[in-house]
């Protein structure tokens, strides 16, 4: 819960300048006055992208506790008295939001890479490649990787543009 509190932070606006705006000619104690604001920018973005990963992998571990991995279907009972799942509005409010905390702890993923992107960080993008990849092998293993394509090919887009691509 306090990771979702800590996200209320991220609303966007703290987008990052790739350049320093520091004059060469400035100096005395005031000289990195025009960088700090970049730089808490980047360690602030760095920090949200952390609070998704947390996020993300809290949410998983509610997935897990339900018997759900991530983007699996929803379980239904087991119990031979429950009958036909498809009809009961229990059912299809609880399977609808089991798809929603899969949707947001993909979503938290993509998010902290794309935090990783704006700050130029391909570590961040890379771990969150990472963290879906590992989540997602079930999906690999049953052949159902069209599904896992439209998320992938975001991180490979956002790791190609990231200045340090291949260093």
């Amino acid at each position: 819960a306090a990771c979702r509190f800590g996200l209320l932070y991220d609303d966007g606006r703290g987008t990052v300048s790739k350049k320093c705006r520091c004059s060469e000619e400035e100096s005395g104690p005031d000289r990195h006055h025009g960088c700090c604001g970049g730089h808490t920018r980047v360690h602030t973005s760095g920090l949200l992208a952390e609070i998704c990963f947390v996020d993300a992998e809290a949410t998983i571990q509610l997935l897990l506790a339900e018997g759900v991995k991530l983007n699996g279907p929803a379980v239904p009972p087991q119990e031979p008295w429950v009958g036909s799942t498809e009809e009961d509005p229990h059912w299809v409010v609880y399977r609808d939001w089991i798809q929603a905390q899969s949707d947001r702890a993909t979503s938290s993923f993509l998010r902290a890479a794309e935090l990783g992107a704006q700050i130029q960080d391909q570590s961040l993008i890379t771990n969150a490649a990472v963290y879906l990849w590992n989540y997602s092998h079930h999906l690999l293993e049953a052949g159902e990787f069209q599904r896992l394509l439209p998320t992938f090919q975001t991180l490979v887009g956002m790791l190609q543009a990231t200045e340090d691509y291949g260093c």
